[in-house]
């Protein structure tokens, strides 16, 4: 309590000396001067409004405006800087920075680094750097300018010296002039020094160390008309080894060589454009060649002549040839005439690969498509030659292979439901229902209950009367768009593709076929057309007409010098029909000329029959024919490797595959064997293009059996069927809870009678089991006990039916319920007994009371307590929650070790709905040393914008300019959900910045008019990818006049600042910029997690130079979605009348918040507000 109070009740003591005052525990008291209605005629009458402050506050609030000196600081001639703040005030600090100042204030000295961010003049003498200093160094980052104010202006620029020691900007060469002709040389000084140009003839030579101009350094002699060669370095001379000397003046002939022991070699083409002397200067006449004389002189001269006079080559179509005939001498050239997509077949004509391998038909050899590719799991059955079981392979839409078995059903065939329909006669199979009767007189069988069940999707089976009269049923589940796969599964045909037009061309243009057009193809100049059906196919052929040639022949055996005539050359058209032919008539050389031997080789691809070798005479080759090895035929080509291949296209082989087994692959050549399997034994392979599966016989004779006895295997089929016993006669045994069992033989009665409380009655073939009931004991409820054999009741033990509760009532100082447990002895933990409440809807016990041992038992010591259990939230079993000791103590097991019993670092308490909680020591509410900047500018904005309402609807994007309104009414606005704004308004100016810094609770007015008419509570800002803002809002006037569709709106934005604390005590220096005269406030959020009931302090202080602004706060807030706020603002009483409390500059408010969250809502209740008098 004050002093004030102390002295009026007579508690202080006086005369207390204190020299040193403690800053945290100290405090002053002072009074403000104020009225007093208290006047109680006591000596003592107050006039005065005790205060109490603390020492370190009212020694910091006195120095608020002082700057201190930290410690160490105030160094003679150091320049003093502004540091951090003093720790105990929060005051302005200063302290010794890097600079100082001499005592003959000539000289500032930095002792740190000098960063100089904006324009610096030196005026006087600068030097940088240190005299001899080679490890430090200046670095130059920004744009040189020279003497005259100038930067470089160009690359490749040096700094030249003025003859006042000023240095400009120059190109490189400072050397204005430069003789022509002449060129700069290097000097023996380093510098550039002109070389004048040298004396006709010089060249630049280089001696090692400088360049200068020179005579050519090559010497030598030679001889008039001599070609000349080097003879050694740098010298010139005749050609010595094989002179060439040109005759000048002469018919231009240049003579290699003097004598016949040199040689001369031509390693390249010789062409001889001009006549040719011999070593006799004569010229050669016509049939004459170059021969050596006995000298190995070349003289012109006949030559030997053989009986061969030409050799010529001819090949198939696919090749040409070139060079042929030879008549003389020459090359045959033998070259393909196709291309890379070519093959050569069996004829030797050229042929194109097929683009694919053709889809095989009844007629065609081609490749076709597997059903699927699961493995199958049953092996094949043995091939077998039973008649009537072999089917053929064919094509599905899809172009699968397929075989359609058909399966019979009735008659020995499928069974595909069964029926126990009659009482008589023998089973029978028709149409594949087995129908097996249930015959009278007790042969019933060992069966009593039938089901079915099948595999796959295909077929829905049912079961009727499954232990009566059973019928299975059997009914296809798919439709006619499906089909059935070897699992049983439906499976959707695959769609066919259909085709509605194709085209036909003639080279020239291109005419399209639509459906129900026909096209015929005629034949034209030696082309026939042809229709013909092979099969169900309709084909096309296109055949050459053959041509009619009667060839004749005749003999000539011209001599030497004589003619005969040849055809020369025959011209085909494009077609290949030949269309010219060119006779030659061919004179035979003299006699003594002409080829004098011939030799031939065999090629990889081409041989003769006979191989000549210098043959002279009647030369004969054979036949030449093509080497390779193979067969040739229409369906071959000739392979690089010169073997005669089979054409195999684009086929690669494929895999073969079953339910069981890996997959083989089938390579081209190799044979698929499809085998039988079980009840399948063989496959037969009949023609080229038929595989039959043959379904095995069964030992079963076909026909109708009385009173059946089956015997099916595995796959369902019927192995063996016998006609039965008519089951007149049969055993079977009696037995009850006591007694042996009794043997009932055919034809035995057994008797069911009645016992305790039990009544049989038989009637016809039916017995009837009744139970005998006593009239019940008590009232409606009562439960029922056995009182001396009969039925007794409780009025204090009652069941309400209506309502599923039980009564349970005990006398006067007894107990209703007792639970007694016959544990022989206790021990910590043990059970003595337990109430349990179960769900029946989850079937789990979810709580509980349970009574077990605390310890030790015995000799009249039996310590217990009693454990709660309870089922937490998001658990499924109850765990214990609170204990009740043997000594009274509680233990609640939520809270750390729930023990509360007086330690000092927790502390128990109750929260507002009577919880007992377990918390920390609340610890004293402590003053931060320094406050929090809060630095704000108003954010506001006044556009016209057109709008569009959009009801229950998704926002759209609206245009530049315009807003988008989602609303919950109808064609008008009243209260807006959502609005969608383009950030570039009417003038194309970005709105942007307008909405980033809009918080919770900024005001947005629209209206087509001033005063405009609505106004809403911003909820939730986000920015939308593509420049677009979605505000959600909430009308703070609903009922203000609604804004309807297509109206020009003017829209504003007035935001305001929220800060969510984040201690109990926040301090906070406020400087706020306004860009127009409206106020924006300040609001404070609670902090995050903080329990309800808890109080906050918050110290507002307005720095100088701030703009006013108004302190609110979130009184509330939904905490599920956050789309409700409601906020509120600090009042002030002012003249009587109550106002909004602004604050304006330099001015500090001391506001208290409490806390509160209530899971729905949280924000704070404003306690109080004062205003901090500075003194």
């Amino acid at each position: 309590m004050s002093n004030f109070i102390q002295e009026v009740l007579g508690l202080i003591q006086r005369k207390q000396i204190k020299t040193t005052l403690k800053p945290k525990h100290d405090w002053l008291e002072f009074g403000r001067l104020t009225s007093s209605t208290l006047n109680t005629g006591a000596s003592y009458n107050p006039k005065m409004q005790p205060y109490t402050i603390k020492y370190e506050d009212f020694f910091c609030d006195v120095r608020q405006d002082l700057t201190v000196t930290i410690a160490g600081s105030g160094v003679e001639g150091r320049l003093p800087v502004y540091t951090v703040k003093d720790g105990i005030c929060s005051l302005d600090a200063l302290k010794d920075s890097i600079v100082s100042q001499d005592a003959t204030d000539t000289l500032i000295t930095v002792n740190g680094n000098l960063t100089v961010t904006a324009d610096s003049i030196l005026s006087g003498r600068v030097e940088l750097g240190t005299l001899g200093d080679v490890v430090k160094s200046t670095s130059l980052f920004n744009v040189i300018h020279d003497s005259t104010g100038n930067p470089a202006g160009t690359a490749n620029r040096i700094l030249r010296s003025l003859a006042d020691g000023r240095v400009v900007w120059s190109d490189d060469d400072p050397v204005v002039a430069l003789t022509y002709g002449s060129i700069w040389r290097g000097s023996s000084t380093n510098v550039k020094e002109e070389l004048a140009i040298g004396a006709a003839g010089q060249v630049l030579t280089s001696d090692g160390t400088t360049a200068n101009w020179a005579a050519p350094g090559v010497a030598g002699t030679g001889t008039p008309n001599h070609m000349t060669m080097w003879t050694g370095p740098d010298t010139i001379g005749d050609s010595a080894l094989v002179p060439m000397i040109q005759i000048p003046g002469g018919p231009g002939v240049l003579t290699i060589g003097t004598s016949d022991t040199q040689t001369t070699v031509i390693e390249s083409t010789l062409n001889i454009q001009g006549p040719v002397t011999d070593s006799a200067s004569n010229l050669g006449v016509a049939g004459q060649v170059l021969v050596a004389d006995g000298s190995s002189q070349l003289i012109w001269g006949s030559a030997g002549v053989g009986s061969v006079t030409s050799v010529g080559l001819s090949a198939p179509s696919a090749f040409t040839v070139a060079g042929s005939p030879i008549t003389g001498s020459g090359v045959m050239t033998l070259s393909g005439a196709g291309t890379a997509a070519e093959y050569i077949d069996g004829t030797g004509a050229l042929q194109t690969f097929p683009s694919a391998v053709p889809v095989m038909t009844d007629t065609i050899l081609g490749i076709g498509k597997l059903w699927d590719n699961t493995v199958q799991p049953i092996a094949a059955a043995a091939v077998t030659s039973t008649a009537a079981r072999t089917y053929g392979v064919q094509f599905n839409a899809a172009q699968q292979l397929v075989v359609n078995v058909p399966w019979v059903s009735g008659g020995g065939g499928l069974v595909t439901s069964l029926t126990t329909t009659g009482g008589s006669g023998a089973a029978t199979l028709v149409g594949g229902v087995l129908n097996i009767p249930i015959y009278s007189g007790g042969g019933g069988g060992s069966v009593t209950l039938v089901s079915a069940s099948t595999a796959g999707t295909a077929l829905d089976v049912a079961v009727a009367n499954a232990s009566t009269t059973p019928a299975i049923s059997l009914t296809w589940a798919g439709n006619n768009s499906q089909y059935v796969d070897g699992a049983g599964d439906l499976v959707t045909f695959p769609t066919v593709g259909t085709m509605s037009s194709w085209t036909v061309g003639d080279g020239t243009g291109i005419e399209v076929v639509t459906n129900g057009v026909e096209v015929e193809f005629r034949g034209g100049n030696k082309i026939t057309t042809q229709v013909a059906t092979i099969g169900s196919d309709k084909q096309l052929a296109i055949l050459h007409d053959d041509t009619t040639r009667t060839d004749t022949t005749s003999t000539d055996a011209p001599a030497a010098g004589g003619t005969f005539t040849v055809v020369d050359s025959i011209t085909q058209d494009a077609t290949g029909h030949p269309t010219a032919v060119n006779v030659k008539t061919v004179t035979l050389p003299a006699s003594g000329a002409g080829v004098d031997s011939f030799t031939n080789a065999n090629g990889t691809f081409i041989s003769a029959a006979t191989v000549n070798t210098a043959a002279t005479g009647a030369v004969t080759t054979g036949v030449i024919d093509l080497s390779a090895t193979g067969t040739p035929s229409a369906s071959t080509f000739l392979r690089g490797d010169n073997t005669w291949a089979a054409v195999s296209g684009s086929y690669t082989g494929w895999n073969l595959t079953g339910d069981l087994g890996s997959a083989q692959t089938i390579s081209s050549g190799d044979t698929v064997l499809i085998s039988g399997g079980v009840g399948l034994t063989s496959t037969t392979a009949t023609a080229t293009d038929t595989l039959t599966i043959d379904l095995n016989d069964t030992a079963v004779t076909p026909g109708a059996y009385t009173n059946a006895n089956l015997t099916v295997d595995q796959q369902g089929r019927i192995t063996a069927v016998a006609n039965g016993s008519s089951g007149s006669t049969y055993d079977w045994s009696l037995f009850a809870d006591t007694g042996d069992i009794d043997p009932v033989t055919s034809g035995g009665v057994v008797t069911i009678a009645g016992g305790t409380n039990v009544t049989t009655a038989l009637s016809g073939s039916t017995l009837t089991i009744n139970a005998t009931t006593a009239a019940p004991a008590g009232a409606n409820g009562d439960v029922q006990y056995n009182n001396s054999g009969a039925f007794g009741a409780e009025a204090n033990f009652n069941w309400n039916a209506a309502s599923n509760f039980l009564t349970l009532k005990g006398s006067t100082n007894a107990p209703a319920l007792k639970l007694e447990n016959s544990t022989p002895s206790l021990f910590d933990g043990s059970e003595i007994a337990e109430l349990i409440a179960r769900s029946s809807v989850f079937s789990a016990d979810i709580a509980g009371i349970l009574f077990k041992g605390d310890g030790a038992s015995g000799g009249g010591d039996y310590p217990t307590r009693i454990e709660f259990t309870t089922t937490p939230d998001n658990t499924a079993s109850p765990t214990t929650k609170l204990e009740i000791k043997n000594d009274g103590k509680l233990i609640a097991n939520e809270y750390g070790t729930g023990k509360f019993n007086g330690t000092a670092t927790r502390m128990l308490g109750v929260t507002s709905s009577g919880e007992i909680i377990e918390e920390d020591v609340v610890a004293p509410i402590v003053r931060p040393s320094t406050g929090t900047a809060l630095t704000y500018n108003q954010y506001f904005s006044i556009n016209t914008y057109s709008i569009t309402t959009v009801a229950n609807a998704a926002l759209t994007n609206p245009p530049i300019g315009g807003i988008c309104v989602q609303h919950t009414g109808a064609a008008t606005i009243s209260n807006v959900e959502s609005i969608r704004v383009n950030v570039l308004d009417s003038g194309s100016t970005s709105r942007q910045t307008i909405f980033d810094n809009i918080s919770v609770g900024a005001l947005i007015t629209m209206g087509s008019s001033t005063p405009w008419t609505a106004n809403f509570i911003v909820r939730q800002l986000t920015v939308v990818p593509g420049g677009y803002v979605d505000i959600i809002v909430d009308s703070v006037s609903p009922n203000a006049n609604t804004i309807t569709t297509g109206s020009l709106l003017q829209f504003e934005v007035d935001s305001d600042y929220v800060e969510t604390l984040t201690a109990p005590y926040s301090r906070y220096e406020v400087d706020r910029t306004a860009s127009s005269g409206t106020k924006n406030n300040v609001y404070f959020t609670p902090p995050t997690n903080y329990p309800a009931g808890a109080e906050v302090i918050v110290e507002v202080t307005s720095v100088a130079g701030s703009d006013p602004f108004e302190i609110g706060y979130l009184q509330q807030e939904r905490v599920s979605n956050g789309t409700d706020a409601i906020q509120n603002k600090a009042w002030q009483v002012l003249n009587g009348s109550i106002s909004v409390l602004p604050v304006a500059s330099n001015q500090t408010f001391l506001l208290k918040f409490l806390v509160y969250n209530n899971n729905t809502f949280k924000g704070l209740s404003m306690i109080s507000c004062d205003q901090v008098v500075q003194l």
